[in-house]
This record gives structure tokens, C-alpha cells and sequence, in this order.
């Protein structure tokens, strides 16, 4: 199995984006036409990376937090102080909620999201009371909202903190990050929207102690949870190997959910997609900053992405 010094391409390391000092970023997303997207949430504003520049995209995000492209090119967003899930037009910059209740109540705090290839949006609904938030719904979940909207699906709660998740490329397996775990979860899809069944499929390195985002994004310890790994966003490479934001670093698995390494960065990271020409660069946000890392493996391909 490769080291750690074997993903990153030779000579690669971590470098910082222009821009910034941001509160709290996350969410990162490639646009295909050379674009990087990125929230920050805990001042409500939304930035695009381009041409080795950082710009302003939007402001009033009402706490946005995940993103994803929509098939028809809209950006969706994890509004988690907006309790939805919304679609930006990048151009007009209009606003559409998809979804912010479930079973007649607001949903908690929508964190991350996935698109399948038809075009339904898989998302967890946690909630982290550092932050301010509070339990609306009677479980953290994930929800499945279909191609052509409609009711959500509640997919799958356990006890766990749902963070990051994505989708394996035949689509047949949710993987979630627990937050205040050491696992990322397996959910098996028999259908879109529908679990078979669960259970823990990776182990992460568990930090001596473990510090949540607080208010303004200024760290908090968390206690009673000890093996906590503040598992947040996830990406998948193009052979399967999934990498976790994570306390202590970007942490690399293997298709079978054996933990490789631990990929460094100058800050905590929160979040992490694959961009750039061809889907080398490792894009992390990490507290005030963003970075970009080189990698020997292309990310995998996400629907329209």
C-alpha cells in the first residue's frame, strides 16, 4: 500500500491560495471551466477562486457550508443556519430552496452533500451545538431528495455526527464521515435513496484531544467524546481511495477502508475536493486558508462536475 509520500506527486507540498484570512472555510467545489468555489460560513460569504485570484461570489449565505454542481449548472448549497438545501445561479446569483423540512419540521443544519448521476442530491443533516445549533429533526440523517425534487427520503441515522459524504462510482455505496467518531460509515444502496444496511467500513486516527469550530470558527474543546476525530468533507480518487478532512490532517484510505497515511497541512482541515486541468489538484480548505496539493492520482469524476 502506498505511503503517504507516494499520493502526493514528487516534490509536491501544501500551497497556500491567495486570499484571505478567511474565518472558517469549507466546501470547496471545481467548476470544470477553471473555477474553484468555497464557503465561509461563519461570516455568511462564498468565494471564487480563478485564474490565481480569490473573489467574492456572495454574501448572505445564511451559514453555507457544502456545495456541489447541479446538473443544470446551479450551485448547490448546505445552508446550514438557513436550515435548507438551496441552488445559486452563478450568473444571476438568484436563490431556490430544495428542501428545508422533513416530516412537517425544519430540518437541523445541513452540512455536505453528493450528486448521483440522475441528478438526486444525497445530504447529511447534523446539527453542533459549539456553533448554536439545536435539534429540530428527531435524528441526524441523511436525506436523498430525487431528480426532479419533491419529498425527501430519509436514507439512513445512526448514532453517529453525519459530516462529509460521497458516493462510490457505481453508486452503490454512501460513505459518511462521523464527526465525533474514528469511523467513516458504509451505507448500501439498493436503490437510489434506499439503504440495505450499514456499518462502520474505515478507521480513522484519533487525535489526544479533540477542538470543534465554535463561534466565529475559534476553537472549542470537545468533551465526552474521545475518540472523536472531527471527520468532516471527503473526496475520492479515481482508484477508490477516499480522503478525509480531518483534525490531524487530510487521512488516506484505501478502496477496502485501510487507513494509509496522514497528508499534512499548516491548518486544521475541514473540507477537500479535486480540481484543476486534470483533476490532480487536491483542493483543501483549512480554517483561514485554502490550499492546493498536487497528487499522482486524478480524482474521480463527478456527474457534470
Amino acid at each position: 500500500m502506498p505511503a503517504a509520500a507516494d499520493l502526493a506527486a514528487p516534490g509536491a507540498a501544501p500551497v497556500r491560495l491567495p486570499g484571505g484570512p478567511f474565518a472558517f472555510t469549507e466546501g470547496p467545489v471545481w467548476d470544470n471551466a477553471g473555477a474553484l468555489y468555497f464557503s465561509d460560513g461563519f461570516v455568511n460569504r462564498a468565494y471564487r477562486y480563478s485564474d490565481g485570484a480569490c473573489a467574492l461570489f456572495r454574501e448572505d449565505t445564511r451559514g453555507g457550508n457544502g456545495m456541489a454542481l447541479a446538473h443544470d449548472g446551479r450551485l448547490l448549497v448546505c445552508e446550514g443556519g438557513g436550515n435548507r438545501l438551496s441552488a445559486v445561479d452563478t450568473t444571476t446569483l438568484g436563490v431556490e430552496t430544495l428542501a428545508d423540512s422533513y416530516g412537517g419540521r425544519p430540518l437541523n443544519a445541513p452540512n455536505d452533500l453528493v450528486l448521483d448521476r440522475a441528478g438526486g442530491v444525497y445530504f447529511t443533516d447534523p446539527y453542533f451545538p459549539a456553533t448554536g445549533q439545536r435539534p429540530i429533526q428527531d435524528a441526524e440523517a441523511v436525506y436523498y431528495l430525487p431528480p426532479c425534487g419533491g419529498a425527501l427520503t430519509r436514507v439512513w441515522s445512526g448514532d453517529i455526527k453525519p459530516n462529509g459524504v460521497v458516493l462510490t462510482a457505481d453508486e452503490r455505496m454512501l460513505l459518511v464521515a462521523d464527526s465525533f467518531g474514528k469511523h467513516v460509515w458504509a451505507v448500501e444502496l439498493s436503490a437510489p435513496g434506499t439503504a440495505e444496511g450499514a456499518y462502520p467500513w474505515g478507521e480513522l486516527a484519533v487525535p489526544p484531544a479533540a477542538y470543534v469550530a465554535g463561534p466565529g470558527g475559534a476553537p472549542v474543546l470537545l468533551e465526552g467524546y474521545p475518540e472523536a476525530t472531527l471527520a468532516d468533507g471527503m473526496a475520492l480518487d479515481a482508484e477508490g481511495r477516499l480522503y478525509v478532512a480531518a483534525q490531524q490532517g487530510v487521512q488516506a484510505l484505501d478502496a477496502q477502508g485501510a487507513l494509509l497515511d496522514m497528508l499534512a497541512f499548516p491548518e486544521q482541515p475541514a473540507n477537500c475536493c479535486f480540481g484543476g486541468e486534470n483533476l490532480t489538484t487536491l483542493f483543501v480548505t483549512a480554517q483561514r486558508s485554502v490550499y492546493a496539493l498536487e497528487m499522482r492520482t486524478p480524482g474521480l469524476r463527478l456527474p457534470l462536475a
